[in-house]
């Protein structure tokens, strides 16, 4: 599970003036579930590389939109996952 933050509850507490213990508790209650995971629709991005999932299980491999590619071969899986469920979107590379 992956939890968070919002940028804007944050900038909200940067203002107060709290100890330390208050601050951390406020935030630690701040903090809910991040959905990593976008379901793919008609709004899904096509100019973007993406991870895909595929109700088989993830397949790590990026969505190449200039080639179209949306399928992978696992060794495991008996046949080549076409139809992915969800995505995400690549983070920045670090610089």
């Amino acid at each position: 599970m992956t939890i968070g933050i919002s940028k804007k509850v944050l900038l909200e507490y940067r203002r107060l003036r709290l100890d330390s213990e208050e601050l951390l508790d406020r935030l630690i209650n701040e903090c809910v579930e991040l959905n990593n995971w976008i379901p793919i629709n008609e709004n899904t991005p096509i100019d973007k590389e993406l991870i895909l999932y595929y109700p088989a299980g993830i397949v790590n491999h990026v969505f190449l939109p200039k080639i179209k590619l949306i399928g992978y071969h696992r060794p495991q899986l008996s046949s080549i996952c076409r139809q992915p469920s969800h995505y995400q979107e690549l983070s920045k590379d670090p610089e």
